[in-house]
């Protein structure tokens, strides 16, 4: 049974059965590329414009305020989402570890500004090492 199946995924599944039962793998491809085209292309567009305008017109009060008021939003999906993942998991006290990682991760990318990009790649270090 299938409980949390990805969006995303779905499309691309959706695509690929599609354009496998028209006429093969090259078109099984083609209608996977298509149908992730498909859902991703206007909601991309749509934030890259508005994001851009939000950057050349910071100084107006209303973007100003959206910001302000979109942050607690989206700490709390955030959160939410942190819950999900770890109320899904099986063990949660074996990978103490792993929480342990996260934590400091979070206080590092806090307090000292490095780039989250930097920690993601030690974290797959670690995790290629077998350490978490």
């Amino acid at each position: 049974m299938m409980r949390h199946l990805p969006i995303a995924l779905f499309v691309a599944l959706l695509g690929w059965n599609f354009g496998l039962n028209t006429g093969g793998l090259p078109n099984a491809l083609l209608g996977a590329l298509l149908a992730m085209l498909g859902m991703l292309l206007p909601s991309t567009t749509l934030s890259y414009f508005a994001a851009n305008w939000a950057h050349v017109n910071r100084e107006l009060r209303a973007v100003r305020a959206f910001k302000r008021g979109l942050a607690p939003i989206v700490v709390a999906l955030l959160l939410a989402t942190g819950w999900l993942l770890a109320s899904a998991h099986d063990q949660p006290m074996r990978d103490w570890p792993l929480w342990l990682l996260t934590a400091i991760s979070a206080l590092v990318v806090w307090q000292l500004r490095i780039h989250l990009l930097w920690l993601i790649g030690a974290g797959a270090l670690l995790g290629g090492l077998g350490v978490v």
